[in-house]
């Protein structure tokens, strides 16, 4: 399956991709080593990376992906990394999202933008299975996994969410507190901020041979 996702961390050539589960799921094969799953990320303009599946939260949609090697052979470039925000969304707030945007047939257009509004605060959806974030931004096929900002004058674009798709005809994105509920799986600590929480994976990470 194709879809978006974001680089939230980066250490000692290791690379945090966040994404959602369902964009993984069909595509991921199991590797021989320790029995984990690996897939393939294309960072646009650069190239094909191999990633490693660090979680796979099918409760909540949510993925982590960390990329250790080299793309197509060439050194890694510095990417910037995203901030996740921890800031409360309410309805009629602006939202941008950024993700793929996907043709028929799969071809992919161009990375694009698509503005809205939340549409209400986050509330439990029985059918998804967690709390959602109802948007009214339009989203294309491929755009699963993008970041969501949250956008206000004056400050920078805060990343509150991550798009997942549609339930009963309403678009929606995971909120950061059902992300960080999912992260917090890779942590031993309680306690950690968001920030601590995405070191400490890192660090481990770079252990991984």
């Amino acid at each position: 399956m194709q879809g978006t996702g974001f680089l939230i961390g980066s250490k000692d050539r290791r690379r945090l991709i966040l994404t959602c589960y369902h964009v993984v799921a069909g595509s991921a094969y199991k590797a021989k080593l320790r029995d984990e799953y690996l897939v393939q990320v294309c960072i646009t303009g650069y190239g094909l990376c191999s990633g490693q599946i660090l979680l796979a939260d099918d409760e909540r949609d949510v993925a982590l992906i960390v990329v250790t090697t080299d793309c197509d052979g060439l050194p890694m470039i510095e990417l910037p990394n995203l901030e996740l925000s921890d800031r409360v969304v309410k309805k009629d707030m602006e939202l941008v999202m950024l993700g793929n945007i996907f043709m028929p047939k799969g071809v992919i257009k161009e990375p694009g933008t698509s503005y809205g509004k939340s549409k209400a605060s986050m509330y439990h959806n029985s059918l998804v299975g967690c709390d959602i974030l109802p948007v009214s931004y339009v989203s294309t096929p491929g755009t699963s996994g993008a970041p969501v900002f949250l956008v206000q004058k004056g400050s920078s674009p805060e990343v509150i969410g991550m798009h997942a798709g549609r339930v009963q005809g309403t678009q929606y994105c995971i909120p950061m507190p059902v992300i960080e509920e999912s992260l917090r799986q890779l942590s031993t600590k309680k306690g950690f901020s968001i920030p601590e929480m995405i070191e400490k994976i890192l660090s481990a990470a770079c252990r991984m041979k």
